[in-house]
């Protein structure tokens, strides 16, 4: 989850913006877990293809981005925090895939992720501490 402040909104005028955003100077997030940060395509409605940048939370808004007909994924890097990397800070690293598993000892089916990155490491972010072998009916959900 990203947070702002009020004072890092920058002015836009409105000829030069889409109806209801907003632009921040900064973000921030207090939260130690992996985020998404993708570059994709669009077409405007004159016809011109536009690419932006858009930082995700969550692997299903990536997915609701992956499954609009407008918009194209050109690239998706994983940013990842040290405890997941285990390189001794934060990492931005070009993401190929993205694997879904179930942890093994819930009751309410509580899915963990796995990253494979194009480099060949994989990452598994389990909010229980599961191993990527341990997780149950693992499937493919995403790939770039």
């Amino acid at each position: 989850m990203f947070e702002t402040h009020i004072s890092a909104e920058e002015y836009i005028p409105s000829e030069l913006t889409i109806d209801g955003l907003r632009a921040w100077n900064s973000v921030h997030t207090r939260l130690h877990v992996p985020w998404l940060h993708v570059v994709y395509a669009s077409k405007s409605a004159e016809g011109y293809v536009l690419s932006q940048i858009a930082f995700l939370t969550y692997v299903d808004q990536l997915l609701q981005l992956d499954h609009q007909s407008k918009m194209k994924i050109i690239e998706v890097n994983l940013v990842s925090p040290e405890h997941l990397n285990n390189k001794g800070g934060w990492e931005m690293e070009s993401l190929q895939e993205i694997w879904i598993g179930f942890e093994p000892v819930t009751e309410h089916k509580q899915e963990s992720e796995i990253f494979v990155l194009k480099n060949g490491n994989r990452y598994c972010y389990s909010p229980l501490s599961t191993t990527e072998e341990d997780l149950l009916d693992k499937k493919l959900i995403f790939k770039i």
